[in-house]
């Protein structure tokens, strides 16, 4: 085997990287968008939104890393997000259904908070 065929899967391998963290970063999360701040005393979210696709927004306003999970009204985990790092946002998408979620909010010092979400 010639010496340039070996190198030719490493560059296809760094050639999509660069895209593959791109797509990671974009904001083109479909459905409604909802924001929510969290700190360790807040999780910054009790509205009301449609059926379908949601994403929402995660901010951790606090000094300590934070997990956060959307809960439907049976308790299992509809969505979450583990170890979101001080000063950072990220997305957390999920569809949603007529009913009541809860969002629950676990920074790492703190209690655990909850907001309360209704879609309908």
């Amino acid at each position: 085997m010639s010496r340039s065929r070996r190198r030719a899967p490493l560059l296809v391998v760094l050639a999509v990287l660069p895209s593959v963290s791109l797509v990671a970063c974009s904001d083109d999360q479909p459905g409604t968008r909802i924001t929510v701040h969290t700190d360790a005393e807040t999780c910054g979210l009790s509205r009301d939104t449609a059926e379908g696709p949601i994403t929402f927004w995660v901010v951790n306003d606090g000094e300590a890393r934070v997990d956060v999970a959307l809960h439907d009204a049976d308790g299992d985990v509809v969505a979450e997000l583990d170890d979101i790092e001080p000063a950072m946002i990220q997305p957390m998408a999920a569809n949603v259904y007529e009913g009541e979620y809860e969002l629950e909010c676990r920074p790492a010092q703190g209690e655990v908070m909850r907001s309360s979400v209704t879609v309908g």
